[in-house]
């Protein structure tokens, strides 16, 4: 399966790769999201946080990437903290195939509770969520973050 029609939400760093890089573009988008889902469950990746940092409730393996499948859509992706700020925790959504962003935060906000998560991250293209009063410019360009209700 081509990496857009699992994870449909990298179709513009898709197209964007393969404009900067030509045919090798999409190759290595595919191979980082493949490098991302390895972490999934990974015990030695969750260790490079759960050795530095103890939070009440969390166990180890709660750091490692996440492979969500629901009804809705599925996602990939992990918690991280806003500039190592354990006390603002945030879901890196790596790639995801949601149409509905409520139904996107609700699982995040449900998949990670124990981290009482209040954003997400999404690499999307400038301005695709610039019209949500809920949304934060993160990064210039493809990262933006979501304020989850």
């Amino acid at each position: 399966m081509r990496v857009v029609e699992q994870w449909p939400s990298l179709a513009d760093q898709i197209g964007l790769a393969d404009e900067l890089f030509g045919r090798s573009g999409p190759r290595e988008v595919g191979q980082w999201v493949d490098e991302q889902a390895c972490l999934v469950g990974d015990s030695d990746f969750a260790r490079t946080f759960s050795d530095r940092i103890r939070l009440p409730g969390i166990t180890p393996l709660d750091y490692a990437h996440r492979h969500i499948r629901t009804a809705h859509g599925n996602l990939l992706g992990g918690i991280r903290f806003y500039a190592r700020n354990t006390a603002r925790p945030f879901v890196d959504v790596l790639a995801h195939s949601f149409d509905d962003l409520d139904a996107l935060t609700g699982c995040v906000r449900a998949e990670w509770s124990n981290f009482d998560v209040r954003f997400l991250r999404l690499r999307t293209r400038p301005h695709l969520l610039a019209d949500r009063p809920d949304v934060i410019l993160d990064k210039v360009n493809l990262l933006g973050s979501l304020a989850l209700p």
